[in-house]
Parts: C-alpha cells; sequence; structure tokens
C-alpha cells in the first residue's frame, strides 16, 4: 500500500510516497480502505519540526482524519461499511492516514451512510470532535455570551454552529471581510475582524461590555484574550499552554480524545445539515507535498482533502 512518509523534519520537500507492507488487521482492530483524509495546520507544524513530540520517531505518516471503507468487521461495524474516524497516531503506536490502508481501533470508528459525502465527511472528525469537547469542558449554557477566535477556521467554525446551537449568544472572529458572512452563516451574532488582541478585546467588549462568559482559544493567543472574559468566567485553549488564571476565570486545556458516540452525532448533525463544514480543494494523495505548500503559503479557505 502507499504511504506519505516524513523520513525527515523541513519543508513540504521532504514528504514521499512509499510502499508499505498492507497491515494484519489483529485482535480489536480493523483495516480501513481510505477514500479520503485530510491536512490539518498541525501537520504541517510537525512536518517542519515547529511542534516536537519527543516519543516520534521518524519516519512516520501525518493525518488524523479518514473517510473509507472497512475491510474487516469491528465492533458492531460491518465489512465493506463506510465509516469515518479520527486516528490518535500521535498517542498510541499507529500509523496516521495519509495512507491506503489504516488500522483502527472501535472508538475511533463511527459509521457513515452510503450516499454521504466522502471529501466532507472527512473533514469532520478531528476539527469536529475538538469543538464538541471544548464546548462541553467550557460548559456552554444557552443564554450565554461565547468569544471563539477563528470563527472561519476548521475547529473555530464547528465551535461557532455548536455553542449557537446551545442558545448561546456568539461572537467570533473572520479572517477577513470576505469570511464574515460565512462565520455569520454558521450562527455568529457578531463577527468581529482578526487583529491583535487589544483591538479584539475592544471589539468583543462592545458586544458583551461586561467580558463574554466563555472565551474559545483555537490559535493559542494565550493570555492576552483573557481580557474578553469576565470575571469568574471561563477560558478554554486548544492549542499552546493554558495561561495562568486571573480575575477568578476558569482556565482548562482541552486535548481532543476519539469518543465514537460523538462522532457519530457529529456525522448524523452534518447529514441533516444542521453542523456544516467547508472544502477548499481536493488533490490525489500522491500530492501531499503541493497540499502542505498550499496551507503554508496562507489564505486557504476551509479543508485540503487528499483522496486515495
Amino acid at each position: 500500500m502507499r504511504v506519505i512518509e516524513v523520513p525527515q523534519y523541513g519543508s513540504a520537500d521532504v514528504l514521499h510516497e512509499v510502499e508499505r507492507d498492507t497491515p494484519d488487521a489483529g485482535p480489536g482492530k480493523a483495516r480501513v480502505a481510505v477514500a479520503a483524509t485530510t491536512l490539518n495546520p498541525i501537520d504541517v507544524d510537525i512536518r517542519a519540526g515547529a511542534f516536537p513530540i519527543p516519543a516520534l520517531e521518524l519516519p512516520f505518516v501525518l493525518g488524523w482524519d479518514l473517510a473509507g471503507t472497512l475491510l474487516d468487521d469491528l465492533d458492531g461495524l460491518r465489512a465493506g461499511q463506510r465509516v469515518v474516524a479520527m486516528v490518535p497516531w500521535m498517542d498510541v503506536p499507529a500509523s496516521g492516514t495519509n495512507a491506503d490502508v489504516v488500522l483502527v481501533e472501535p472508538e475511533w470508528v463511527a459509521a457513515l451512510p452510503d450516499d454521504a459525502d466522502v471529501i466532507a465527511a472527512a473533514t469532520l472528525p478531528l476539527n469536529g470532535l475538538t469543538a464538541r469537547q471544548t464546548i462541553d469542558l467550557a460548559r456552554v449554557e444557552a443564554g450565554q455570551t461565547v468569544f471563539v477566535d477563528r470563527g472561519s477556521a476548521g475547529v473555530g467554525g464547528f465551535a461557532v454552529q455548536i455553542a449557537a446551537a446551545r442558545g448561546g449568544r456568539v461572537v467570533a472572529v473572520a479572517a477577513d471581510e470576505g469570511d464574515a458572512a460565512y462565520v455569520a452563516g454558521l450562527g455568529a451574532e457578531q463577527v468581529v475582524a482578526r487583529g491583535e488582541p487589544a483591538a479584539l478585546i475592544d471589539a468583543v467588549r462592545r458586544f458583551a461590555p461586561g467580558g463574554v462568559d466563555v472565551a474559545i482559544d483555537t490559535s493559542g493567543v494565550g493570555a492576552p484574550l483573557l481580557g474578553v472574559v469576565r470575571d469568574s468566567g471561563a477560558f478554554v485553549t486548544v492549542a499552546g499552554p493554558a495561561p495562568d488564571a486571573e480575575r477568578e476565570i476558569r482556565v482548562e486545556r482541552q486535548s481532543v480524545v476519539p469518543d465514537r458516540e460523538q462522532l457519530a452525532s457529529i456525522v448524523a448533525e452534518h447529514e441533516a445539515g444542521t453542523l456544516t463544514t467547508r472544502v477548499a480543494d481536493t488533490l490525489p494523495l500522491s500530492q501531499a507535498a503541493e497540499a502542505h505548500r498550499r496551507l503554508e503559503a496562507g489564505g486557504v479557505r476551509g479543508k485540503i482533502v487528499l483522496t486515495t
């Protein structure tokens, strides 16, 4: 089978397509024939060596998301069934999803309807689960004001929708003026322009003069963004370390974990049209290096999906 291997840290040029033996299923695991996988910003950082992981051994295969077809029965799912999965490849002895075939465990996988769009489905697992678990950790409730950084990006876009669906009054950051309508369409009551933390704080406090009840930091800004939160509010980050608490603000760091039930719910909501995603482009798996270059160049709106 083909995999896209990272044999050393560096530019996108280090990525190479190589052949590996197709894995055996083994006890409690199954193989998935990958139809689509994705490129996430963290993949670029890891490949470049900007996100050091001491336990990670070269060469390795990147990739968290997949949509494809089960090749073996797995805990109530049958061989031949379409599925999506989030593979926590850095936390377990696993290969990432930038491959033709990937081994999965039951908790990583949810069924996908036969008529679902595999391209869109591949964008759901990592970002959807991260957003849902972050909103849960923040304990967002109806009537609360919720700030979401990077509301036009992957995790942020899902977070805006989930918070709004729970009755939150969302103020979110758009990448630029062209994305403002998109973010508003996701459910944000107020959209503010991306800028320095001081400018964001001023803009958010015009919407919520006393500060928001909850802030979701998806880009690792950290302590400078605490200023958008009211005293005794909540601040949850999904990138970088959690800042030191101040003014009795509850500060948390969310690290995504696989959750089959949550992933199945995300799939169901997407299929029902109540949770939307955005695809920027599709490229064949063999052009993974080009996908990395495009993401690093900036200006990508939505996910780049790699197809096998």
